[in-house]
């Protein structure tokens, strides 16, 4: 009796240590927080742009380059700045700096310039940034010299261009409707533009304009052969004056026009001048 109950009691001993070792073990690696995560570090890079220069040209301003921390992480270290081609002259700090998430980079940390004596062709460079040794930012720069004869030259004023009258002469012989057709015209190729006017603290530059202009029209017309642009003097302040202090005109030209205004400070528009003139 005894030897089968110890029988039985081992049968279920065992059946229950081969259930035991068929359950698997409690998966440990699904409860573990992994951690080798990290935040995410990157950075935008904004990059200045340069006008397009001709060949002999001076060296353009250096223009900052600007780093803005677009990660999730604060970045303190060295940021190292570099260029491919030769290009470019380009300044880093030569210590650390300091990004808090969102931040951007002082303008004067990082500047960039166009280098002298290139000949004319487009140039392009790329900026990379790395951070403790990994790359974290990548940008394009670019500019362009132009051959030097394409360079636009200042026209001299005491030469006509070659399809414009050739003297003051032939201009005053020239129909103004010609003249209007000319690819490029210059009043002061014929001495016929007065001195710039100075207006002061005045607020009365609508009679300066058609003042000067009405100069250059008798010197083109000829109409006085004693006037020249040293001795001919019409005066913006006596048209502002008549314009603004007037009295009542007869005709009904000044019907419900304030007449009494501080001519000398009030403002006014193209249709006073050849309204008044026209009167």
């Amino acid at each position: 009796m005894i030897k089968r109950q110890l029988s039985k009691f081992l049968c279920v001993f065992q059946a229950f240590c081969i259930i035991t070792a068929a359950i698997p073990a409690a998966a440990a690696e699904e409860v573990l927080i992994d951690q080798t995560s990290k935040a995410v570090q990157s950075l935008s890079i904004s990059v200045p742009s340069f006008s397009q220069i001709f060949e002999g040209y001076q060296q353009p301003e250096a223009k900052p380059v600007i780093l803005r921390n677009t990660g999730e992480s604060y970045i303190y270290g060295k940021v190292n700045m570099s260029l491919s081609g030769d290009y470019f002259e380009l300044t880093q700090p030569s210590g650390n700096i300091a990004l808090a998430p969102g931040a951007e980079t002082d303008s004067r940390n990082y500047t960039v310039a166009p280098k002298t004596g290139l000949a004319a062709g487009e140039y392009t460079s790329i900026i990379t940034v790395t951070y403790s040794n990994e790359k974290i930012g990548e940008a394009v720069i670019s500019f362009t010299v132009k051959p030097a004869d394409e360079e636009w030259q200042e026209p001299d004023p005491n030469i006509p261009d070659a399809k414009a009258p050739q003297s003051l002469a032939e201009l005053q012989n020239t129909n103004p409707s010609e003249v209007a057709k000319l690819p490029r015209f210059d009043s002061r190729n014929y001495g016929i533009v007065p001195p710039v006017k100075d207006q002061g603290s005045s607020n009365i530059c609508w009679c300066y304009a058609p003042i000067t202009a009405s100069e250059i029209s008798i010197h083109r017309s000829g109409i006085d052969t004693n006037a020249n642009t040293e001795n001919l003097r019409l005066s913006p302040e006596a048209l502002a004056r008549a314009r603004h202090s007037r009295g009542a005109d007869p005709l009904g030209n000044t019907k419900g026009e304030n007449t009494g205004l501080d001519w000398y400070s009030s403002s006014g528009n193209i249709d006073y001048t050849p309204t008044l003139l026209s009167q």
